[in-house]
């Protein structure tokens, strides 16, 4: 229950990464970062990175940068393209090593 309020507190509001930093002490120091992923039925999800407080921050925000525009750029292509599509790695029912 105290994750999910803590996750539901860091969601964000727009483009770009939210960070927050928990004060319950259920969780402890922990450092939420979150960024928002439109998915291909125009839907917005939220894609949250759970570290300690003393990550590094410039690492763990580029990295959800990365990866929240890679998935929007993907679910994007699935949009235009109208059409249901298997993540690649998983075509064949075998990941790609």
């Amino acid at each position: 229950e105290a994750m999910r309020k803590a996750l539901e507190g860091a969601s964000p509001s727009g483009d770009g990464v939210k960070m927050s930093i928990s004060d319950n002490p259920d969780l402890g120091e922990m450092a939420i970062l979150s960024a928002q992923v439109k998915t291909p039925d125009g839907q917005n999800t939220t894609l949250n990175l759970v570290g300690p407080s003393r990550m590094d921050y410039d690492l763990a925000v580029s990295m959800l940068q990365y990866v929240s525009e890679t998935l929007d750029d993907y679910f994007s292509q699935i949009g235009e393209k109208g059409e249901s599509e298997e993540c690649p790695q998983r075509k064949n029912g075998t990941p790609k090593a």
